[in-house]
């Protein structure tokens, strides 16, 4: 085999190894879900994927991600998010968000155990298409 087929097989295989969604990048992540700050005001974000449970749980989600004032950040999952919402939490999407100032003075801890969420938005599947995968607050 010569260079060229060498790296036609090489592209034929990334591309083999995505979710199988058109809608997600050629390695598999599902890339869609932009999360938008569009006030003044630094914030901090996470997923629960316990639905219909509105409170703060601690499991391999709970990853907090900052995002600045007047900011956009791309949320992604490693398969098709319908796929995930559909197993983990009846198709809906909790995002919990908290102003920075309010996050770094208080524990984690204390933050979940009292349930200390600044602004709390919950999506269907629907919704999030309807609006693009693009949530902004």
């Amino acid at each position: 085999m010569n260079l060229f087929n060498y790296k036609v097989l090489l592209l034929s295989l990334i591309f083999s190894i995505g979710c199988g969604n058109e809608r997600s990048n050629f390695l598999g992540w599902d890339t869609r879900l932009k999360i938008m700050n569009t006030q003044n005001i630094d914030y901090y974000y996470c997923a629960s994927f316990v639905y219909p449970n509105l409170e703060l749980v601690e499991n391999n989600y709970s990853q907090r991600f900052s995002l600045p004032a007047i900011s956009t950040d791309v949320f992604t999952t490693q398969c098709c998010w319908e796929e995930l919402l559909q197993e983990c939490c009846k198709n809906h999407l909790i995002l919990d968000f908290f102003t920075k100032e309010n996050y770094e003075k208080q524990k984690w801890e204390t933050i979940r155990d009292q349930n200390l969420i600044d602004t709390q938005l919950i999506f269907t599947v629907e919704q999030l298409d309807s609006m693009d995968w693009i949530v902004k607050f």
